[in-house]
């Protein structure tokens, strides 16, 4: 058996819990590829909205392969609108998740357990490492405390606290190659999203529309929207921008207004602002798609640029789409580098948009690399967890 511990909702969870979490459907792309060997459980530590109470532990099975099981595990949980009051109940909940999982691989010594590392778990992560090291695997998407402000108080214990933890184990999968060197772990997976292409390869384009689509975060300080939007106005006319994200109100004001006056000063709507979509609906929206945007014009801080890797590359890609991203070391130094197109910083707009209109769009390569990368991962994953 193998124990998932994570952060997670499935797309039919309790009526208790308000979202699904971004992190869930890579959890489900690396529980299926394990299902072939074992069964699977995912216990969620989400918590109920505030104020809200899952009354009884839950229990569903949402996914069977080869005789199988993905089985998902929801326990009795309150969140209380008391502040002081909630620390406790959660406390409580994850002691009681950690009790669980820790008396399974007690007695059966061929179980492991995937902890997704969240900051939030950081007792439990050094439980495990320090209980049971050789049937842990930590999955590292992101060495969060990197991506606080520097005038956050107490940020550099928050670092030491969190590397600390992460250093103890010895088996991880992790989102760049520096996470797994830096880290020091002895057997590690690269995997810097989920590799399944879905769409069709040999497809042929049926109008002269070339259609560019950022998705993703809308704020000052991450300046990618923008940028997506500036470069429209160097394109040439059978080129359309779709953007939709979500960010701070003064943030999205700022970028509709000048929406509205390139699309103005170009004569016709170019660029299309949706607003926040997710699910099914941005899914059909990235197979009308040729081209991703993920252009950073601001220098991130180089750990930063080491420990974490921009997901909707991944979704740009195994959509069929072509990718165009800031030069980031974790990206620049990955296996797909060869798939993304990538301009430097200090490029100004009109360069950008001219290395734009020269791709060339090859979604049969997209997906072979798709599909080579895919095999070599499951199989790595599988050696990995199964401790072969």
């Amino acid at each position: 058996m193998i124990y998932y511990l994570a952060h997670y909702t499935d797309n039919n969870h309790p009526n208790e819990y308000s979202f699904n979490a971004a992190s869930c459907s890579k959890i489900e792309y690396i529980a299926k590829i394990l299902l072939e060997k074992d069964n699977v459980t995912i216990f969620s530590c989400m918590i109920p909205a505030k104020g809200k109470r899952l009354k009884k532990d839950l229990t569903k099975v949402i996914y069977e392969k080869n005789g199988h099981k993905l089985t998902v595990k929801y326990l009795r949980c309150s969140h209380s609108v008391f502040k002081p009051l909630f620390v406790i109940q959660r406390f409580l909940f994850l002691k009681k998740i950690q009790n669980k999982i820790a008396q399974n691989l007690s007695k059966d010594q061929r179980s492991s357990v995937i902890i997704y590392h969240s900051l939030g778990l950081l007792k439990i992560e050094n439980f495990f490492s320090s209980q049971f090291n050789q049937q842990t695997v930590i999955e590292v998407e992101d060495v969060y405390s990197y991506t606080f402000e520097q005038e956050i108080n107490n940020v550099n214990r928050i670092k030491k606290k969190e590397i600390d933890a992460l250093k103890k184990f010895s088996r991880a999968i992790t989102i760049t190659n520096f996470v797994a060197k830096d880290f020091g772990y002895e057997n590690y997976v690269v995997s810097n999203g989920i590799l399944e292409p879905s769409f069709n390869p040999d497809e042929i384009k049926k109008d002269k529309k070339i259609r560019m689509i950022y998705s993703g975060i809308i704020e000052d300080n991450y300046n990618a929207a923008d940028c997506a939007v500036t470069i429209m106005n160097y394109m040439p006319n059978n080129y359309e921008l779709y953007l939709c994200g979500f960010g701070k109100d003064n943030a999205v004001n700022k970028l509709t207004e000048k929406i509205n006056n390139i699309n103005r000063s170009k004569g016709y709507g170019c660029i299309h602002f949706l607003g926040m979509i997710k699910g099914r609906e941005l899914e059909t929206l990235y197979k009308k798609c040729d081209i991703g945007l993920s252009i950073e014009r601001k220098e991130a801080p180089i750990e930063r640029q080491k420990y974490s890797f921009h997901s909707k590359i991944f979704r740009y890609l195994t959509n069929g789409l072509a990718v165009v991203a800031g030069n980031y070391s974790s990206e620049n130094n990955s296996d797909i580098k060869e798939l993304i197109n990538f301009v430097n910083i200090d490029d100004d707009y009109e360069d950008i948009a001219e290395r734009i209109v020269s791709l060339e769009i090859n979604k049969r390569s997209i997906y072979n690399k798709l599909i080579l990368m895919s095999n070599e991962i499951e199989e790595q994953l599988k050696k990995l967890v199964f401790n072969e």
